[in-house]
């Protein structure tokens, strides 16, 4: 999100010239200021008093599922510094008091009439995140110290963000309109973006930008929730203090530029000073589900004389209305291997949309406008490169090549938040060194996601990747899961069970890791990797049995039913449902390469059905699956269905659909809709117009079989249908459902 000078947030301002302001002489560094929003209260010394820690009550907060949320933790009138502790009775809904300093800038305006307001050196104070953001923290404090920053303008003040009373407040360019570069090493620098924090408070600063990794000089603050610019701007702090100046700011004159007129808006001081009364709790709903809750309690304790105060608040989990984009959180900046040597380097992201389709891409780099660049290829005497599903790339040198190649690695999911173009993906640059002997890689574990039903244990298979040929791999747990148990692991293979406990329903999650085994040494562990598993109630499962099992039942054949969740019609973005048999004999499904609960034996089931949505999906079961399935396709888009080798209907039903059997004796069937029919090695029976309703109302339409390689009509009641051989003529069209 950038303006038309490069500030990086929407409808920015035109150049011009600046207004003169009667300087007003800023405070020392570090000095206390006058408060915006309250006066402390004054003690008289008459008598020896001892001060009590204090905290104001903190509301009941209502928090988006996967985002976190800061709160003010308000201190009121206690004189004395105080250190805050946070508990939570729910561990999907962490509690974090985050640490950090106090950035306070100062500010005045000079009022032009009745409903300009006057604000007189007023300083608004923010709890900064030391923790999260430390680039950014130091890049600013760099800045700071030099004092950069003293009579710089608020040059922007701007409304719809996201609603016409909500601002956001903007200021500290170099040439006071929005425009110029921090003529210094170090800038502009690199975005910082954490797992969950987006604009989900009122209060927040953060850094203008004018696209990936352009941070400069330039803050904005909002006074509300602009939830579009989540993941596109850096939020380094929380506002604590200076409230009442803030809505000062937002009651300015405007041009229609934004610009405060007719006088300006002068920055007489920026500092930074140690944390005092006030703080911020975090609360962290990344792991948490909708409709879960928890209850918080925050302790105050002054550290002069060892008080304190508790409060207590609850906190619910609502659903995230927000499509949260993908950005890259760890892909290493310098990777060394050996002459002629494949380099494979893992990447990490954070997708709050586990069912969105991610796009990568790798090249060599980018030029143009940085907020929309035009991608360049990796030089042909460099070397190659691919990136994978998992975000993990293989960079192959080209012969005799040895040096530095640079690469540019992106990510996005399907939404064009800002229209068509390059400009939806999440770019990092990497080097490669190549030269030398062959090292040993790292091995690689790869965050995976899996669901399963409450009281469902499921089946999987750890990912790993051991990046030098001829390795082998050991998997092991590295944290275990907090509502669930793995066991037993296979070490060797990385197949687990995942077995929820007794009524747990949620998000849960653990962490493993991989260890090389096998020359080249010396033997490399892998950084941990996430697993994640949603535990869903019955009711909201994708795939289930039927019959439920429970614990009385008496062994009986089920049928396992997969039911992907609905796409728009004609959306581009369907599902891929891959149905496999692993080696122990269990039917395993993935959706968008997900794997899905509950993982059943083959032997234990009677038909697998799967039903498409109103998208465009594939359906393919492996030729391994050794259970008839039944495979119905969406209502709309374009549908792929694939049998496996055993016995199997296919349905194309609307849409345009192309349906091939396996090696067993499918029924193949088109309705509405356009199909196409591909021949395979089974003995094959297709039809194409009305499926007959009941007994009483035979179908209407054409049977057809494969006769010498053709798709050729046949007479239901004649011999062919029973099995002899017929010879006819070419494919034939008929209305509602042609051959294609």
């Amino acid at each position: 999100m950038m303006d038309r000078t490069g500030s990086g947030i929407p409808n920015g301002v035109a150049h011009g010239a600046e207004s003169k302001v009667r300087a007003k002489a800023a405070p020392p560094r570090g000095a206390r200021v006058r408060r915006a929003t309250r006066r402390r209260l004054g003690f008289d010394t008459m008598e020896s008093r001892q001060l009590l820690a204090t905290l104001a009550p903190i509301a009941n907060q209502t928090i988006p599922a996967t985002m976190s949320v800061p709160v003010v933790l308000d201190g009121g009138t206690n004189a004395n510094p105080q250190r805050f502790t946070a508990a939570s009775s729910n561990p999907a809904i962490r509690a974090e008091v985050l640490p950090g300093r106090l950035l306070e800038i100062t500010v005045n305006h000079e009022s032009s009439g009745p409903n300009d307001p006057e604000i007189d050196n007023e300083t608004m104070r923010f709890r900064l995140f030391d923790s999260l953001t430390p680039l950014t923290i130091q890049r600013l404090e760099e800045l700071i110290n030099d004092g950069f920053y003293t009579n710089k303008l608020i040059h922007r003040i701007a409304a719809n963000f996201p609603g016409p009373n909500d601002f956001i407040v903007q200021g500290g360019s170099v040439n006071g309109d929005g425009t110029g570069e921090v003529p210094r090493p170090g800038f502009p620098f690199q975005d910082e973006f954490v797992a969950g924090l987006g604009f989900t408070a009122n209060g927040l600063i953060a850094m203008a930008n004018a696209g990936r990794d352009t941070n400069s000089s330039q803050f904005f603050i909002t006074t509300a929730q602009p939830r579009s610019l989540d993941y596109i701007h850096t939020i380094f702090g929380q506002l604590v203090d200076g409230q009442a100046t803030l809505q000062k700011l937002t009651q300015i004159p405007r041009a229609a530029n934004d610009r405060p007129t007719p006088n300006p808006v002068t920055i007489t001081s920026v500092n930074i000073v140690p944390a005092d009364v006030d703080g911020v709790l975090l609360i962290d709903g990344t792991a948490a589900s909708p409709g879960q809750t928890a209850t918080i309690t925050v302790t105050a304790t002054d550290t002069v004389n060892n008080t304190s105060t508790t409060r207590t608040f609850d906190v619910s989990v609502a659903a995230n209305t927000q499509n949260q984009r993908p950005f890259f959180t760890d892909v290493p900046a310098l990777t060394r291997v050996g002459a002629g040597q494949t380099a494979v380097i893992p990447t990490q992201i954070y997708n709050a949309e586990p069912t969105d389709t991610i796009t990568y891409i790798v090249n060599g780099g980018r030029t143009g406008d940085p907020g929309n660049p035009t991608f360049t290829p990796i030089p042909a005497d460099v070397g190659t490169a691919t990136i994978d599903n998992n975000g993990v790339i293989r960079f192959v040198p080209a012969e005799g090549f040895t040096g530095t190649a640079t690469l540019l690695v992106g990510v996005r999911d399907q939404v064009d938040r800002f229209g068509p173009g390059n400009r939806n993906f999440d770019l990092q640059q990497l080097r490669i060194e190549v030269g030398g002997d062959p090292v040993n890689i790292r091995p690689i574990a790869s965050p995976t996601r899996a669901q399963t039903t409450l009281g469902t244990p499921v089946r999987l298979r750890l990912p790993g990747d051991a990046g030098n040929p001829g390795q082998t791999l050991v998997y092991s747990i590295v944290t275990p899961p907090a509502n669930g148990t793995v066991a037993p692991l296979d070490p060797a293979s990385g197949l687990f069970l995942y077995t929820p406990n007794p009524g747990f329903f949620g998000t849960d999650t653990f962490t493993y890791q991989v260890r090389d085994v096998g020359p080249p040494t010396p033997n490399l562990t892998s950084s941990p990797a996430t697993v994640t598993i949603e535990v869903l109630a019955q009711g909201d499962s994708t795939v289930r049995l039927i019959p439920q099992p429970t614990a009385d039942d008496e062994p009986t054949l089920r049928t396992l039913v997969v039911t992907p969740e609905p796409r728009p019609i004609g959306s581009r973005i369907g599902n891929t449902i891959r149905i496999t048999e692993n080696d122990e004999g269990q039917i395993e499904v993935r959706i968008n390469g997900i794997p899905q609960g509950p993982t059943p034996n083959a032997s234990d089931l009677q038909r697998i059905v799967v039903y498409g949505s109103k998208a465009n999906d594939q359906i393919i079961v492996d030729s391994n699956v050794s259970v008839p399935a039944t495979l119905s396709g969406g209502q709309a888009g374009r549908n792929i269905i694939h049998a496996g080798d055993a016995n199997s209907r296919l349905k194309g039903w609307f849409g345009q659909n192309v349906l091939r059997g396996g090696a067993g004796n499918d029924r193949l069937v088109g309705t509405a809709g356009r199909v196409r029919f591909q021949p395979s090695g089974g003995n094959d029976v297709y039809f194409v117009g009305t499926p007959g309703r009941g007994p009483r109302k035979p179908p209407s339409g054409q049977f057809f079989r494969v006769v010498d390689g053709r798709v050729t009509p046949i007479d239901p009641h004649g011999p062919v249908f029973k099995g002899s051989r017929h010879q006819a003529n070419g494919n034939r069209r008929f209305p509602g459902a042609p051959i294609t």
